[in-house]
Order: structure tokens, then C-alpha cells, then sequence
């Protein structure tokens, strides 16, 4: 073996070492929300095997893999154990917070997983940028978290399409509660942009950003605007953006007519948010229209002059 070779060898040793180490502090601090202890190794042994180098990665392989006679426990932890998914999302996230530190950027985008069948909760025939085509998936919408440390997941939830929504026999039979409505991608990161605001303070998200499926999303936009969440969020190409004031004017509550505003920045808003100004027509706010027509000829010019 080379001097090269033993180097990456051992660089190799000491990256598993810290993945270890890390995979053992987190699930140490997820330990609580598995009931049986049995759900709880297993759980970590499923994870460690995703982790791990394996080419094919499923509940055959990943058993193989941690020396178990057959898959029965690793498909008995994902079809039928007890264990509070909210929960241990909501400790990842917390995890990666405290790891990361604050200051952050939410990146909200979507993931897809191509499926056969159609009992996958949410799957239906959708696009999916994994396949880069419309297939039959199942589709995440994700809010990462990233800061000068690194970049690591935040918060997950599956799409759930009206299709599906629709569908009570179909609900019924993956488990769904009764209070579940649809709501789209954009409604689903306005959700956790207000739960992580709640949990951390909107002080400590510096940004947020996505692409167009969240920029179209006037929901997020709503609630980034209340949390004072500085963003910036792909469009369409085909979006209609106005470059010039409207045209037409109104009249105010008192009666008067009101000429068609400007958008200013309010100086004491210390958001940033512009708002629309209205001025009063004929009250020496506005400057009248100069009258068309031929100017008086200067002396010494051939031609009149025309305004």
C-alpha cells in the first residue's frame, strides 16, 4: 500500500469515527420517543445502514448488512411500529439548530421518490425533479438549514395532493386523520417557516429562499412578511412584473380624488416595506398639466416652437 493509500485509509477511519460518534449523540438525545427498546436499536440500525456504502439500500440489504437472519425487523420498524415521527422530526430539527447555531438561511425545495405501487402515502402520477419528468412518486416538500457551519435538514413533510385529499377510502386505509386538508407546497413551508420562527425567533433566520414552485406561493410570502424574514425566492419566467405605476386613479374615504400613487419606502418602517402613496389632486401636491399647443415665437427663430 502507498503512502497515498494509507493516508485516504485512515482519513477514511477517522470520518466513519465521527459519524459514529454523531449517529450515537443524536439518537441518545431521540432515545425518549420510541416506546420498546427494540424499535429504538432498530431504528438506529435502519439509519446507520442508510449511511453506510452500501450500492442498493433497502430492508433486505441494510439487514444483511448489520448481520440480521432475516429483514423481519427492519420491516416490522416501518410498517407496523410504534414511535412519534413528529417528535423526532422536531428533535432533528432542534439538533440541527443547536449544532449549526442561528443566523441561518431556511431553503425550502421539494424531493421526489419514484414508486410502483399505489398505496405509498401521497403517491400519485406528479412531477418530480428526482426523475426530472412527470412518474408516479412520492413527493417532500424540505426546509434545510444553512449557516457558515454547514447545511443539514430542518423540517420534512410528505405532499399530500387532493387526489388523495379527496379520497376518504383512501385516507382511511393510510392512517390519515380527519383534520388533515390539503394545502400546497408553498402553504406547507409557510407552515414551518412559522413553526421554526415560534421555536427559535424570527431574529435568528437571517433569509429564505427557494424556487418558483415557493416563489408563486403567496401564502409563504404572507408569512415571511410577518415574521420580517428578509427572502429571496425564484419566479416564473413567464411572471408578469409591473414596472411603472398604474394609470388610473381612486378616491379616498373622505371623498377626494386621489392621483395614482408611487411605491415609497416608509423611512420609519424599519422592515423595509413599501407601501403605496396616494397624493390629492389639485390641492398643490401635483403639478398640473402643461396646455398643448404652439409656444409664442422666440425672437430671432425661424420656426415655432410646439410643447
Amino acid at each position: 500500500m502507498t503512502e497515498e493509500n494509507k493516508a485516504a485509509a485512515a482519513q477514511a477511519s477517522i470520518i466513519t469515527d465521527v459519524h459514529e460518534d454523531a449517529s450515537d449523540r443524536v439518537f441518545s438525545a431521540l432515545s425518549s420517543q420510541f416506546k420498546r427498546p427494540e424499535t429504538f436499536w432498530n431504528a438506529q440500525t435502519y439509519t446507520q445502514g442508510l449511511m453506510s456504502e452500501l450500492a442498493s439500500k433497502n430492508a433486505w440489504t441494510i439487514s444483511e448488512w448489520a448481520g440480521h437472519a432475516t429483514p423481519d425487523r427492519l420491516q416490522y420498524l416501518l410498517e407496523r411500529a410504534c414511535w412519534d415521527e413528529a417528535a423526532v422530526r422536531s428533535t432533528l430539527g432542534e439538533i440541527t439548530t443547536d449544532v449549526l447555531g442561528t443566523g441561518g438561511i431556511l431553503v425550502f425545495d421539494e424531493t421526489g421518490h419514484v414508486k410502483k405501487g399505489t398505496h405509498t402515502l401521497g403517491v400519485q402520477r406528479q412531477y418530480t425533479g428526482t426523475a426530472g419528468r412527470t412518474e408516479n412518486a412520492q413527493v417532500h416538500v424540505w426546509a434545510a438549514w444553512k449557516t457558515d457551519r454547514g447545511f443539514a435538514p430542518l423540517d420534512v413533510a410528505v405532499y399530500l395532493p387532493q387526489s388523495w385529499c379527496a379520497d376518504s377510502g383512501r385516507r382511511a386505509a393510510a392512517g390519515i386523520d380527519e383534520d388533515v386538508e390539503f394545502a400546497t407546497k408553498g402553504q406547507m413551508a409557510a407552515a414551518m417557516t412559522a413553526t421554526w420562527a415560534d421555536r427559535i425567533g424570527s431574529e435568528a433566520i437571517s433569509a429564505a429562499t427557494g424556487n418558483a414552485v415557493y416563489g408563486q406561493s403567496p401564502d409563504l410570502k404572507d408569512e415571511l412578511w410577518k415574521q420580517q424574514i428578509p427572502f429571496v425566492l425564484a419566479v416564473k419566467a413567464t411572471t408578469r412584473i409591473r414596472t411603472r405605476p398604474p394609470t388610473a386613479s381612486r378616491t379616498s374615504r373622505t371623498g377626494h380624488r386621489l392621483a395614482p400613487g408611487r411605491l415609497l419606502a416608509d423611512p420609519s418602517d424599519r422592515t423595509g416595506r413599501q407601501r403605496k402613496a396616494h397624493l390629492p389632486v389639485g390641492d398643490g401636491h401635483l403639478r398640473r398639466p402643461r396646455p398643448r399647443g404652439r409656444i409664442p415665437l422666440p425672437a430671432g427663430s425661424r420656426k415655432p416652437l410646439h410643447r
